[in-house]
């Protein structure tokens, strides 16, 4: 394939080929002479050459051979100079995970062990949140990162819900502390140890405790057999961060952190899927309340409508997100008051609840009403609020 230099049309191409060359002498009585010199220099000069170049461009080398203006000094001014350019710088930020001459649609998906995916493991939220403020990546972007985080299969892994408390005196007994986390002491400790809620999480004094996270039996029945990783954020009294990262084989219930001594505090425990651990990004308070009320619930002050049949008042509590199972109730079950239609009200009556009758959705409720013999509708408050408890105990 000639080169497109060789397509240049020169003054010589024209030679014998011209018309304005043609002496007047020459063409008296020569009609089909002059008709074929009027054609000669299209058809053996313009069209060749034209044709020329057209295959000049459609040919491999042509981009070598088509100039461009270096997008930076030193590189060759030529299309294919600039393209070769280009693959090399692009090649050279793909964080050593995609061979020279390897960037490929493939490699820039988000399968695991490619581009994304390593960027997604490779960045701590610190890293991500600087380059979305120095403008170097969007908030678009940095949400899809985000996104790629593998998922936490721990509830309150931030220890930022504690529906029951913010301080606990912790004994040889376990005990649930912050929302979805069962503690205890560990046998042999001399002192007393207490967990307590701090900005960073959760916080050991006192005596050595262990944390454990309880799994419904559905979901370790779903997770016996998998790869899973755990890995916990601990911060050490002095300050400093200590990272624990282990494989975890799921065979009952309970998930164990292991054993934090005082003055540490547990900022964070994440477990998922896989043989390798990706950052911890937390949830929302309002998501990690609303999951945790799945299995504990305190209400505020509660007003139903009932009815009273013989000295009992009878009534359905629907709790705002639904419960794992029917919840054992607690907390202020003797401060209920009774509102009877056109009666007197009741005050400091005991509640229970009818477990055959009730469901994590809906719980029948009853409460003594002495003193009152006729069926009337009523208001039954609950002054203080209740627990429902649908934990997952050993």
């Amino acid at each position: 394939m000639g080169s497109l230099l060789e397509q240049k049309i020169a003054a010589e191409d024209f030679a014998d080929k011209d018309v304005s060359s043609i002496e007047e002498n020459m063409v008296v009585g020569r009609a089909e002479w002059l008709k074929a010199r009027f054609d000669s220099a299209a058809k053996e000069v313009i069209t060749p050459k034209m044709n020329g170049l057209i295959d000049a461009l459609l040919s491999e080398e042509a981009a070598g051979q088509i100039g461009a203006a270096p997008l930076m000094e030193g590189s060759e001014a030529t299309v294919a100079g600039q393209m070769a350019f280009l693959k090399e710088e692009l090649n050279g930020v793909s964080l050593g995970q995609i061979p020279s001459g390897s960037l490929t649609d493939d490699k820039l998906s988000d399968a695991p062990g490619q581009l994304k995916d390593t960027v997604a493991g490779k960045l701590d939220k610190t890293q991500l949140a600087t380059a979305e403020g120095n403008g170097v990546m969007s908030s678009a972007d940095k949400r899809k990162l985000d996104a790629l985080d593998g998922a936490n299969l721990l509830i309150n892994g931030g220890f930022t819900v504690w529906q029951r408390g913010e301080s606990f005196t912790v004994g040889t007994s376990r005990i649930y502390t912050a929302d979805r986390w069962y503690c205890v002491k560990l046998a042999g400790e001399a002192e007393s140890a207490t967990v307590s809620r701090t900005e960073d999480g959760m916080l050991v004094s006192g005596a050595t405790v262990s944390a454990a996270y309880m799994l419904e039996p559905q979901d370790a029945a779903l997770l016996q057999g998998k790869q899973l990783t755990l890995s916990i954020g601990v911060k050490n009294s002095d300050g400093s961060m200590k990272y624990i990262t282990r494989p975890v084989e799921v065979t009952g219930a309970m998930v164990s952190l292991g054993g934090f001594t005082a003055g540490q505090t547990v900022c964070w425990a994440k477990l998922e899927i896989g043989e390798e651990a990706t950052p911890f990004v937390p949830r929302s308070y309002g998501e990690e309340l609303l999951a945790c009320m799945r299995y504990y619930q305190k209400t505020g002050t509660v007003f139903c409508p009932g009815y009273i049949t013989v000295g009992g008042a009878s009534f359905t509590y629907m709790p705002p997100v639904p419960m794992r199972i029917v919840p054992t109730i607690g907390g202020n079950v003797n401060d209920i008051t009774v509102r009877p239609v056109d009666s007197d009200v009741i005050y400091e009556q005991t509640l229970g609840i009818s477990a055959s009758q009730s469901s994590g959705d809906a719980l029948y409720l009853t409460t003594t009403a002495p003193g009152v013999t006729a069926n009337r509708p009523c208001v039954v408050q609950i002054p203080a609020g209740i627990t429902l408890d649908a934990e997952v105990y050993l």
